[in-house]
C-alpha cells in the first residue's frame, strides 16, 4: 500500500470515528432528551391526578356535610313538628287513625336520616353501624344478609369509616333493586396498613361492558378514588356480583392530618 493510500485510509477511518461519536453523542442527547420529557409528563400526570383527587375529596366531602345537615333539618325541624302534631291529636276525637299515620311517617323518618348521616357510625364505629345496616336488610324471608368481621381496629379515621360505610349502602341497594338475590355477604378485614371490604351476592349478574357508566359503580369509584383507596368488581350473567375495596389507612391520616 502506497504512503497516499494509507493517508487516505487514515483519514477515512478518522472520518468514520468522528461519524460514529457525532451519531452516539445524538442519540445520547435524544435519549435524555426522551428522559426529561417523560419525567416531565409523568409529573404533570402526577399533579393532575392528585388534583382530580382533592377535587374528588372535596366533593363528596361538600355532600356530606349537605346530607348532614338535611338529617338534622329533618329530625330537629320535621321530626319535632311531627311528634307536636301527635300531641294534639290526642285531643281531638278521631285523630287515632291520623296519630298512626304520623307513627309510621316518624318511622320512615327516621330510617331517611339514619341513611343520610347514620348516628351509630359517628357514635359507635364501623362495625356497629355495618351490622345496624345488615340487620335492617335481613327483615324479610327471603334475602339473608351477612357480615363477616376480621378487622383488628374498633375504630377507624372517619373519612375511612364514612367511605366504607357509604360504598356498602350502595352495594348493598345495588342488589337488593337489580340482582335477585338471595344471599348477600359482606366482609371487612386488614391486610396490614389496607383497611379491606368484601361483597358478594349469588344474583343474576350482568355484563360489565354494558354497566360501565352505572351511577352507582362510579360513585363508589370515585369515593375510594378521593381517600387513595381502590374500587374494583366483577360480575357475569348467572355468577352474581363481587366487589373489593380497598383503603390505605395511614395515607388517610396523613391526608387528614394535612387538611389541618
Amino acid at each position: 500500500m502506497s504512503e497516499a493510500e494509507s493517508e487516505i485510509l487514515d483519514l477515512f477511518l478518522a472520518s468514520a470515528v468522528f461519524v460514529v461519536m457525532f451519531i452516539a453523542l445524538i442519540i445520547v442527547f435524544v435519549i435524555n432528551y426522551q428522559r426529561r420529557l417523560w419525567r416531565q409528563n409523568n409529573k404533570m400526570r402526577q399533579m393532575e391526578a392528585d388534583h382530580q383527587k382533592s377535587m374528588l375529596e372535596s366533593a363528596h366531602a361538600a355532600m356530606e356535610v349537605t346530607q348532614k345537615r338535611i338529617a338534622t333539618d329533618l329530625h330537629d325541624d320535621i321530626g319535632a313538628s311531627i311528634s307536636t302534631a301527635k300531641l294534639y291529636l290526642k285531643e281531638i276525637e278521631g285523630g287515632e287513625q291520623v296519630s298512626e299515620i304520623l307513627t309510621k311517617t316518624m318511622t320512615s323518618l327516621r330510617r331517611i336520616v339514619n341513611d343520610l348521616m347514620p348516628p351509630t357510625l359517628a357514635d359507635f364505629g364501623l362495625k356497629p353501624a355495618l351490622q345496624e345496616l345488615v340487620q335492617q336488610a335481613n327483615q324479610t324471608d327471603a334475602l339473608k344478609v351477612e357480615l363477616d368481621w376480621m378487622a383488628t381496629q374498633k375504630r377507624y379515621p372517619e373519612k375511612v369509616q364514612l367511605v366504607v360505610y357509604r360504598v356498602a349502602q350502595e352495594l348493598l341497594n345495588n342488589s337488593l333493586k337489580h340482582s335477585k338475590a338471595s344471599f348477600i355477604g359482606f366482609s371487612v378485614s386488614q391486610d396490614g396498613d389496607i383497611l379491606l371490604m368484601g361483597f358478594r351476592d349469588n344474583g343474576v349478574g350482568f355484563v360489565p361492558s354494558e354497566v360501565e357508566m352505572n351511577v352507582g359503580l362510579l360513585n363508589m369509584r370515585s369515593r375510594a378514588e378521593a381517600v387513595r383507596g381502590n374500587f374494583e368488581y366483577r360480575s357475569s350473567p348467572g355468577s352474581g356480583f363481587q366487589a373489593r375495596l380497598e383503603i390505605p389507612i395511614s395515607e388517610v391520616k396523613t391526608a387528614s392530618h394535612g387538611d389541618h
